[in-house]
């Protein structure tokens, strides 16, 4: 009896505690209805009843930013020997790169009142920032995400109905953070400038400068917008306490500036991406296969109203604009087949645009791939510091392509308030429309180059090189080679030479989901949906 008496109390306790966590455990996964769409958020109307956006304070132009580094080198224009008149215009920290990190630290180390200066030899987030896969975790805690929860099969099926049934038991549904990369680097450089950092693209260091100790205390550079515009650039020299490499891949090509003799530590990996479709995935919800063909990770998520897939984890060489290959595409596209359901015909032919961006891993010397090399959360813990507005403002202007929203206004506001200096820029990184689909960029380029020759006094030669550069940067997102020849006069008729039809419907969608294309039949292949798809629901 007393046995059983000292064996009741901790039985209790165990069953209590078991039925406790049992609860909570299931209040936490349980199964749940599909998330639905959030309502926009807009806020009120002025007394007056006209909405009035937040006005910034203004930023130096791009010229006034150069003017104060030749200031703290001694120069105002010519070579670069003197030492400034003024120990307060030597800089404290010279950050070279404007990716998402270079930029971070920039406006991190302005906020601490350290006098900063940032060049970057293209653009902010021209490189590996601009081309991740649009989401990282939030970096608000939990606080306001949900729990992940359990979707039955029937749920799983109605959330995502292009999923392949068979062997389809549910699925985890799980909370992320997506958002626009670029946007947000250039976000946290005109921070940082309206913080007092002076902030530059398109101004590459060509070399260290060193003191009588053989302690760095500067850099040489030149200006590449001169370049582009015909003139001859002189090289000057910026002085600074400290220096930080924020290159990226391109960090060895730095550290070699300062010692030749250096070891390289950066293994460069290339991952791919590509954009398909928006009817390929609902609005608002993406799929992660955790474990592809060969071990890796792959996302399929909703993005600015298409579709991104990817990625790829590969060896590659450091380039400045890296070109996805076919293979790694298809390797992607073959990886989507896998979940979808069988009467989905995925295409080359869906993909609207395709890049390539190159991770600088750190180099193991025992590690013989990428795969196995560790890294961290990169730039995006800094992700914080840029305040969002929590503004909404009307949308006015003309659309620089009739498929996407951006408009005209964006073009002029980009040159004048976040220093685009290319057509580049404003496609690639002040909108997105180049990563969204290249063939709509290449259609917007004669406008989008009138519209910065109007802003920025460009001569017809300058346009003619945009035009040049432009196309070249295309064929790094997907533009098909043919395409790459194409005149600016074609593209203003709208009258583009295809090699083919099938060519045509490719790279230019003008059909839905159960479509049959000539690409599919040429192929024997049977196009489209099959009736009674659960896509076409």
């Amino acid at each position: 009896m007393a046995f059983r008496q000292r064996l009741a109390k901790p039985l209790l306790y165990t069953v209590g505690a078991t039925t406790v966590g049992g609860g909570i455990l299931y209040y936490t996964y349980r199964p749940r209805n599909i998330p639905g769409a959030d309502s926009a958020v807009v806020p009120p109307f002025g007394a007056d009843g006209h909405f009035r956006p937040p006005r910034f304070p203004k930023i130096k132009t791009r010229a006034e930013q150069i003017a104060d580094l030749k200031r703290s080198g001694g120069s105002q224009g010519a070579s670069s020997t003197a030492t400034p008149q003024n120990e307060d215009d030597v800089y404290d920290l010279l950050v070279i790169g404007a990716g998402a990190t270079g930029a971070g630290v920039a406006l991190d180390a302005a906020t601490r009142g350290l006098k900063v200066a940032v060049v970057e030899r293209d653009d902010f987030s021209s490189g590996t920032s601009s081309k991740s896969t649009k989401a990282y975790d939030f970096l608000a805690g939990s606080e306001g995400i949900e729990t992940s929860y359990f979707l039955t099969r029937s749920k799983a099926l109605d959330a995502f109905p292009m999923l392949k049934k068979d062997n389809l038991v549910g699925a985890l549904v799980y909370y992320d953070g997506a958002h626009n990369d670029s946007r947000m680097n250039v976000s946290l450089a005109m921070t940082a400038a309206l913080y007092g950092s002076t902030v530059v693209n398109h101004l590459e260091v060509t070399g260290l400068e060193k003191d009588a100790n053989g302690k760095l205390c500067g850099a040489t550079v030149r200006d590449l917008v001169e370049e582009k515009d015909g003139k001859t650039s002189k090289e000057f020299k910026i002085r600074a306490r400290g220096i930080i490499n924020a290159t990226g891949p391109f960090c060895d090509s730095i550290r070699k500036m300062d010692d030749q003799g250096v070891k390289e530590i950066v293994a460069p990996s290339s991952g791919v991406h590509v954009i398909l479709p928006g009817y390929y995935s609902p609005q608002k919800m993406g799929l992660i296969d955790p474990k592809t063909s060969d071990g890796r990770v792959i996302f399929f998520l909703p993005w600015q109203g298409n579709t991104i897939a990817g990625t790829t984890d590969s060896p590659t060489k450091i380039s400045y604009n890296p070109v996805a290959s076919e293979e790694e595409i298809d390797w992607i596209l073959s990886e989507i087949r896998r979940y979808l359901a069988p009467d989905i015909n995925v295409r080359r032919g869906d993909v609207l645009a395709a890049w390539s961006g190159i991770r600088p891993l750190v180099k193991d010397p025992n590690a013989k791939n990428t795969e196995s090399l560790n890294y961290g959360d990169r730039a995006w813990t800094v992700a914080s510091l840029s305040s969002p507005t929590e503004q909404r403002f009307p949308v006015r202007g003309e659309k620089i392509s009739p498929l996407y929203p951006f408009v005209d206004g964006e073009v002029r506001y980009a040159v004048r308030h976040e220093y685009a200096q290319t057509a580049v820029d404003v496609l690639a990184r002040r909108t997105r429309l180049a990563f969204l689909n290249a063939q709509a960029a290449l259609e917007a380029t004669p406008r989008v180059i009138d519209i910065m020759a109007g802003e920025l006094g460009w001569s017809s030669k300058r346009k003619e090189t945009e035009w040049t550069d432009t196309v070249k940067f295309l064929e790094s997102m997907g533009l098909p080679k043919s395409k790459l020849s194409a005149t600016r006069k074609q593209v203003e008729s709208g009258k583009l030479e295809f090699k083919d039809s099938v060519e045509y419907k490719m790279y230019s969608r003008h059909d839905q989901p159960g479509d049959e294309l000539e690409s599919d039949l040429k192929f024997g292949s049977k196009g489209g949906l099959k009736r009674g798809s659960p896509a076409e629901k």
